[in-house]
């Protein structure tokens, strides 16, 4: 599994000039940034330093980024579409160095190890760099025809140099591959079936010379295309349901994607998404604003991203996804608007004699779950009341599938036209919605204000993440106490009073807090999801948990939702561990913390009491008990000592 780290500031960037390519350099812990106009610079990425920058003269545009080629120790890259420039790490000036032009402007170029330079035009011939003049001229595909995307690939007896070509709302794949053991380029093209419309395009080659190429589309799908000699092979891999409006990717290898335009938990960011297990695994927000969607870029370890006017550096673990990495994650599910769903049936009774009950869930499980097919308010909960109804007869709940129940629930929670609220509330209640969409249910909640579902939730949802938790507690913590009377359905007589002058909370506020600490959690995953509360509300909880570590147990008997004081010890520590730098610093947590080491000190002397008393009555027991009696059969021998 890959991890994003901390990003780091690589660069500052002007705002006239948008970044073409990041490529390898020479060293390789150095990079190339091309950019249209004004500059090409080189970085070490180590030392965050810029080590070499040309210039560009006016007029002059880089329509092919600048490579590095091995081979010819040299670097290269393209002027105004049919210029070539070649020089070496000694030239400081391009303007002296060699150039080449050709008639046919050109698309891109490449570079791959063992061979010399290859050049690919916009009317699809591809050559090596030598021999480009004699080829370019020769159209491979048609005047109207449009490359949008290129990359260069490996095979065991040579490489492949495949392009995208877009022509009247069609794609096609061509593929030009050089032959080792002939020495010359073979053409082939593969029709393309997915021709919607596509915001980003990225391809891999692992060391088993397996190829695949990802595109990414307008309407959140991923799609994969397997690429060998023999044919091709297409699959839809899942619906990205983070994905925003415009998006930029990169492969790491041949499952694991990076995309920035990912849009989680109300920020936009650059994230790595798992084709094996359909899930954004790591996640981080882009550092500043950005206008318009980044470009990302994979190198040495690192992924490159403009954000605003700097160049970002987000360095990254790299791992193999396993299954227990994302446990507690709400996964993306695929979307089968398109497809009929398949109840899963494990009853030979059901199969047998309730075939038209099944058949009849299954029809009008997809009419809930496509929106065009129940478009309005009033015909969605019609038929929800029916599906409820056939669920609930014999054994229905067991034909359907958990896929099937968190695809009816980002319905309702993905619902514009209209809010579902009756109908989440009723599969809360019967057990109907899993952990697994959890987050996506807790934060559409919360932008809702359905403070009443949201009670319900943490009452019927087991095993809820420690992110979740702190969004509710953020959420809890932020509102008045007026705020909680509104939309919040409570048997009154269940909140306990509170001492006023002691708690910083309101009863019934103090209520839903308590519900929440009271929840399971793990310590780790705890402390890193704590460090996203805002500062004012960690000195809010604080403070709330000295309250309750400092109250009366008498009190807590009657109060079954009440935390354990062994769970709000674990709470403070969390908290205290998450900020305890800001809370040092800070003069407003400095009178919180004195009472919480007074109340503290207070324990350990009250509980190493209770150890000495421990003591001293084990040994009291030991000398005052009265003898136990052994338990012996029928016929026995004793032998009786007189002293």
């Amino acid at each position: 599994m890959a991890a994003l780290m901390d990003e780091f500031v690589l660069a500052d960037l002007s705002s006239k000039f948008n970044i073409l390519s990041i490529e390898r350099s020479l060293s390789s812990n150095n990079i190339l940034a091309t950019f249209e106009a004004g500059f090409i610079n080189e970085y070490n990425v180590d030392d965050q330093k810029l080590i070499h920058s040309w210039p560009l003269r006016h007029g002059v545009n880089v329509t092919s980024p600048v490579i590095w080629c091995d081979e010819e120790e040299e670097y290269i890259c393209v002027f105004n579409q049919q210029e070539i420039r070649r020089w070496n790490v000694d030239d400081n000036i391009i303007d002296k160095t060699k150039k080449k032009k050709i008639k046919t402007d050109i698309y891109k170029l490449f570079t791959t190890e063992g061979y010399k330079p290859i050049v690919l035009c916009k009317n699809g011939a591809a050559e090596f760099i030598e021999n480009i003049k004699s080829v370019c001229e020769t159209p491979v595909i048609g005047s109207q025809d449009t490359i949008v995307y290129a990359d260069i690939i490996k095979k065991q007896n040579g490489f492949g140099v495949i392009y995208l070509v877009e022509s009247k709302n069609k794609i096609t794949l061509h593929c030009q591959w050089y032959l080792d053991d002939v020495e010359q380029w073979k053409h082939q093209t593969f029709v393309i079936t997915y021709q919607k419309t596509v915001l980003d395009y990225c391809c891999h080659t692992d060391e088993n010379f397996n190829n695949c190429l990802f595109l990414l589309g307008s309407n959140k799908d991923l799609y994969r295309i397997d690429i060998n000699e023999s044919g091709t092979e297409e699959e839809f891999i899942s619906v990205i349901h983070e994905l925003g409006t415009e998006a930029s990717i990169v492969c790491l290898d041949n499952s694991q994607i990076v995309i920035a335009g990912l849009h989680k938990k109300g920020q936009n960011g650059v994230g790595i998404f798992d084709t094996k297990y359909c899930a954004v695994q790591s996640f981080k927000p882009f550092p500043e604003i950005c206008r318009v969607v980044p470009r990302v870029f994979c190198l040495n370890n690192h992924i490159f991203m403009n954000c605003g006017k700097k160049l970002y550096a987000f360095p990254y673990q790299f791992g193999t996804s396993t299954l227990s990495e994302f446990l507690g994650k709400s996964r993306s599910v695929e979307d089968t608007t398109n497809s009929s769903l398949h109840i899963i049936n494990w009853s030979t009774k059901v199969k047998n004699k309730g075939n038209n009950t099944v058949k009849q869930l299954e029809n009008i499980l997809n009419d809930l779950i496509d929106p065009s097919k129940t478009q309005n308010k009033n015909k969605f909960s019609d038929q929800f009341k029916i599906f409820l109804e056939c669920l609930m007869k014999g054994d229905n709940s067991s034909s359907i599938s958990s896929l099937q129940m968190i695809q009816l629930c980002q319905r309702c929670l993905s619902e514009r036209k209209f809010w579902p609220c009756g109908e989440l509330r009723q599969l809360l209640n019967h057990g109907y919605i899993s952990s697994g969409i959890s987050s996506e249910l807790i934060e559409v909640l919360i932008e809702k204000k359905e403070n009443s579902l949201l009670h319900l939730s943490l009452q019927k949802l087991s095993e809820i993440p420690e992110a979740c938790l702190i969004q509710i507690l953020q959420y809890y913590i932020g509102l008045s106490d007026e705020d909680f009377e509104k939309n919040l359905d409570i048997d009154i007589s269940t909140v306990i009073e509170v001492n006023q002058d002691k708690c910083p909370f309101g009863a019934l506020k103090a209520h839903l807090i308590r519900e929440v600490l009271s929840q399971p959690f793990s310590d780790i995953f705890l402390i890193d999801k704590l460090r996203k509360l805002n500062f004012k509300n960690v000195l809010s909880l604080l403070d709330f948990l000295f309250y309750l570590m400092a109250t009366d147990d008498n009190q807590a008997v009657s109060f079954s939702t009440r935390p354990q004081l062994q769970n709000v010890i674990d709470w403070i520590s969390c908290t205290i561990d998450a900020h305890v730098t800001q809370l040092i610093l800070s003069p407003d947590a400095r009178v919180l913390l004195i009472k919480l080491h007074e109340a503290v000190s207070q324990q350990t002397q009250f509980y190493d009491g209770m150890i000495e008393l421990e003591a001293l009555l084990s040994q009291y027991k030991s000398k005052l008990s009265n003898p136990i009696k052994p338990k012996i059969g029928q016929y026995c021998i004793e032998v009786l000592h007189i002293y």
